[in-house]
This record gives C-alpha cells, sequence and structure tokens, in this order.
C-alpha cells in the first residue's frame, strides 16, 4: 500500500465519518503503547543463611574475642556455618576449662592461709610461689591460645588446640573435618 501523503490524510480526515475516524485513532494507539518490561523485585536487604567468606571469617574471630562468652554468642548466630561452628565450639571449651582452672588456682590461694593442709614456714611458701608461677604460666599459655586462634580464625584456617580442638572438631561437624592440624 503507497504512503499516503499528508494532502490524503488531510482529505481523509474531513470527510471520514467520526465513528471511524475515533476507531482508527484508538487502533493506532494500542498498536504504540509498548508494555514496558516488568522489573524483578530487589531487595534492599537479603538474609541469606551461606554466608560469605569474609563475614564467616569476622564471626569465627569474634568467638575468640571475649572468651567462652563470645563464642556461645557465636554459636547462635554461626551455628549453620561448619567452619565459625568449629571455633565458637573450640573457643568454648579452651575458655571454659582455662576459667574452670583459674577458679581452682584462686581458690587455691584463697584456702591456702585458711587450712592447715599446707605447710607453714619455709616449705610453705614454696608452695605459694610454685602455684603462683602455675598459675600465670596456665594463664599465659591461655593468652597464646587467644592469640593463636584468632589468628588463624582471621586465616580461614581450622586450627585445633591440643586438649579442645577435637572434641570441638566432632561436635561441629560429621567428622569432615577429622584431619585438620
Amino acid at each position: 500500500m503507497k504512503e499516503m501523503t499528508q494532502y490524503h490524510q488531510e482529505w481523509r480526515d474531513r470527510f471520514e465519518a467520526p465513528e471511524q475516524q475515533y476507531e482508527r485513532q484508538y487502533v493506532a494507539q494500542q498498536q504504540q503503547q509498548v508494555v514496558p518490561p516488568v522489573q524483578t523485585y530487589v531487595p534492599i536487604y537479603t538474609v541469606s543463611t551461606p554466608r560469605g567468606e569474609s563475614e564467616t571469617r569476622l564471626l569465627a574471630v569474634g568467638s575468640y574475642m571475649l572468651g567462652w562468652f563470645s563464642g556461645i554468642v557465636c554459636l547462635f548466630f554461626g551455628h549453620r556455618n561448619p567452619f565459625v561452628r568449629f571455633h565458637a565450639l573450640q573457643s568454648t571449651l579452651f575458655f571454659g576449662l582455662a576459667t574452670l582452672f583459674d577458679v581452682a588456682f584462686v581458690t587455691m590461694f584463697g584456702l591456702f592461709d585458711r587450712w592447715d593442709l599446707f605447710p607453714r614456714g619455709f616449705l610453705g611458701g614454696f608452695y605459694a610461689l610454685a602455684l603462683f608461677f602455675t598459675f600465670l604460666i596456665v594463664n599465659m599459655l591461655v593468652f597464646i591460645g587467644w592469640i593463636v586462634g584468632i589468628v588463624q580464625a582471621a586465616r580461614g584456617e581450622y586450627y585445633k588446640f591440643p586438649v579442645v580442638g577435637n572434641i570441638a572438631a566432632k561436635a561441629s561437624s560429621d567428622g569432615a573435618i577429622a584431619d585438620v592440624k
């Protein structure tokens, strides 16, 4: 079909019946309307179970920050990730055991003067000094363990402490990390 010139369009618009004119305009409007594509909903924030590597490491490092308390807190927030669960359990067990040793040492210091179980004089002073240095050595080892745990968690590595590491590895996963350091 030939294209209409300007003159022909004006002539047709003048002499055409109004119903036909409105129908033609309606059809032209319908053809011109293009439905835009529907955009998918993008949430402002997402709560995802699989955490990113940096968030996982941060949660694992955080499990060592405040001793056994932060380990318990991180168990609640990172309980689905085996890496976070391992470090949180290890932190809880390690610092819980250290707290028990500290309570035992403080109790022994408190009982040292009260009971006659400990000898007096030079030998009593030696026992008190040995008990004090044992207390210092245990707490220095706890401090070193604290630093090692933070560094290994920040590196993203599983590192088992000598006593509590195997227990944490078995409890945190189904034996998937049984042969780590």
